[in-house]
């Protein structure tokens, strides 16, 4: 099995890892959402058939967890998502669930191979004091609140690659906007950028910016 580890303290990660994961296991620790879903994606488009499950920091990836879900689902994806350091789940209940959200989220009753796996993550979390703190995560890492589901992703994508500028058709291809018309297209994701400055408007330390024609940028004060 494959099993996948994100979130805000790889150190508490590696501790979980270790109690959880058997030796035949492939292990891989991500810090960028958008890097580990892309990835996911390219390689089940190989078609490796291995199975996977992936272990998320609520923390970090709460907000967008019906992003997730359509995302993996839209590539015919059905991995778990095993969430912890959410705040409104009881440990006596994790357990189940962990098991029912995956089930109604990809409308399917075929986890029960994960069951052994996410009675071994439960076990683990319990033997721990605590999980990581929130200001585990580093600052620049952290997502803007309250963001429309539908502002999840143009964000979460802005903020992995603020490093360079982004032009206006790599937005609309993360968008799925597939309108053959070009200038069609560029409308609707103007829209989109558009509604998502107007969500930011009440944090000022982060602000998208046109660096040039058809190109931008998300700049974090």
């Amino acid at each position: 099995m494959k099993l996948i580890f994100s979130g805000c303290d790889c150190a508490f990660l590696r501790k979980i890892c270790g109690r959880v994961a058997c030796a035949s296991d492939e292990i891989k620790f991500y810090d960028e959402p958008m890097q580990l879903v892309s990835d996911l994606i390219d390689e089940e488009n190989s078609n490796s058939g291995e199975r996977c499950a992936l272990i998320l920091d609520h923390f970090l990836y709460g907000r967008y967890k019906r992003c997730l879900y359509r995302l993996l689902s839209s590539a015919g994806l059905r991995i778990p998502l095993i969430f912890y350091n959410a705040p409104d789940i009881e440990p006596s209940c994790r357990f189940l669930r962990w098991l029912s959200e995956n089930e109604i989220e990809y409308e399917c009753m075929d986890f029960d191979p994960f069951i052994p796996l996410f009675e071994k993550i439960d076990m683990a979390l319990a033997d721990f004091d605590s999980c990581p703190a929130d200001a585990a995560c580093p600052p620049e890492q952290c997502f803007v609140p309250k963001l429309p589901p539908s502002m999840a992703a143009l964000y979460a994508f802005l903020s992995e690659n603020r490093n360079r500028e982004i032009s206006i058709e790599e937005i609309a291809v993360t968008l799925n906007i597939s309108s053959k018309r070009r200038i069609q297209r560029n409308n609707l994701t103007y829209a989109y950028i558009a509604r998502l400055r107007k969500c930011l408007e009440s944090n000022s330390s982060v602000r998208i910016i046109r660096s040039k024609k058809n190109f931008y940028r998300l700049v974090l004060d």
